[in-house]
């Protein structure tokens, strides 16, 4: 049922009611002609039900009742009762979300706020009578965390998809546990926060690479896009790699020599880095896992060296009189531990690997493809396969 036209502050068109706001889903989807997802509520970012608002001139802005409906004060609540907390329909910091003090989530929408200590309560949490146990899921305080150089005030909290916040290390959308300092967008995943300041690293065998922040004109060695932000670098060298570029193919065990090339090839998983690298041979773009050339960029997918589909490995050829084929990928069990049965070394199951289909399956034979060409590579041709 349809109530006439309303206004509210946080929006700057009239807003309709609608008893059933499902109902009126299913309207725009009619006319529309396509399927409508979940739309969420701009005052706490849940998905719409029930009564709503909506605005028939934007066709995006959804309301709950109880959004609507919000007091525009709480003179007292259970997690901070020293000051009466305002709402406030647009988050209190320039980074357009803010991090509830209640439940850690990063959120957009509506705050409940007290300037003088800070301090924010999405509306799940403004409106919960539950307040010990909101207590109890606070997480970590705010910590002064040194990180290369600079101190930030790294603040905990749950990071949501939808407010499409990119991590500073990897580059990659913020999801689940993160850090970030809400003042100068800076923020990390979880994993990101903990990462080394130092590694050694396969691609830059003579010196350790160290994690700095980006200066301008920065470029990855790898995969050859710029660097924003945070990256390891090898000053005496001026080798540079994406934290996402070094992590992704910390797992190589050696360098591959082709007849192809002047130069080792070594081996580079995908990542969305690479969607713009263009492969030397075929000219198409190097969506997938390839191999590349770091002194000149040459780029090589794996089919177009291409790589043996069948190989024989001295070893468990002699002794089981097995080949080992190619695979895109195998995951042999749920145990999250897998490893190269020729160097020993951990392997990462979503990596293309050489398998035995003949060995049982509760002991299978899987080998990287560098180490299995350290073997086989006398025999490939220029163009690929063996001679």
């Amino acid at each position: 049922m349809e109530n006439g036209q309303f206004s509210h502050e946080s929006h700057g068109h009239a807003l309709t009611f609608y008893e059933e706001s499902e109902e009126k889903l299913k309207k725009i989807a009619k006319l529309s002609g396509e399927e409508i997802g979940s739309p969420l509520c701009y005052g706490c970012f849940e998905t719409i039900h029930g009564p709503a608002y909506f605005c028939e001139i934007c066709g995006d802005f959804w309301l709950h009742k109880s959004c609507f409906e919000l007091p525009s004060e709480l003179p007292k609540h259970s997690l901070h009762s020293i000051h009466p907390l305002t709402l406030i329909v647009r988050p209190p910091s320039l980074a357009g979300f803010f991090v509830c003090d209640g439940c850690r989530d990063m959120s957009p929408g509506f705050a409940f706020h007290c300037k003088a200590c800070r301090f924010n309560l999405d509306v799940k949490c403004a409106i919960s009578t539950d307040g010990e146990d909101l207590r109890s899921r606070k997480g970590v305080k705010n910590t002064e965390i040194p990180y290369f150089g600079d101190e930030h005030l790294l603040v905990s909290f749950n990071a949501k998809q939808e407010v499409e916040k990119t991590c500073t290390g990897c580059q990659l959308l913020l999801s689940g546990p993160a850090y970030g300092c809400l003042d100068c967008e800076f923020y990390l995943h979880e994993s990101c926060k903990d990462m080394p300041s130092e590694i050694q690293h396969p691609y830059h065998p003579l010196h350790p690479l160290h994690a700095q922040v980006a200066e301008y004109g920065s470029e990855c060695d790898a995969c050859h896009m710029p660097i924003r932000k945070v990256f390891y670098r090898c000053s005496e060298c001026d080798f540079n790699l994406h934290i996402l570029c070094a992590n992704k193919s910390l797992q190589v065990a050696s360098s591959l020599k082709f007849k192809g090339h002047e130069h080792d090839l070594y081996y580079f998983v995908a990542s969305y880095f690479n969607e713009y690298s263009l492969c030397n041979t075929c000219r198409k773009v190097c969506k997938g896992s390839y191999y590349i050339c770091l002194e000149c960029k040459y780029y090589v997918h794996l089919d177009c060296i291409p790589l043996p589909r069948v190989v024989e490995n001295d070893c468990h050829s002699r002794d089981y009189s097995h080949c080992l084929t190619l695979k895109d990928c195998f995951v042999e069990d749920d145990s999250g531990q897998y490893y190269c049965e020729l160097c020993e070394k951990e392997r990462d199951p979503t990596y293309p690997v050489y398998y035995c289909d003949q060995c049982p399956d509760r002991n299978p034979f899987l080998a990287h493809i560098e180490c299995l060409m350290l073997e086989v590579r006398p025999n490939l041709s220029p163009y690929g396969g063996k001679k």
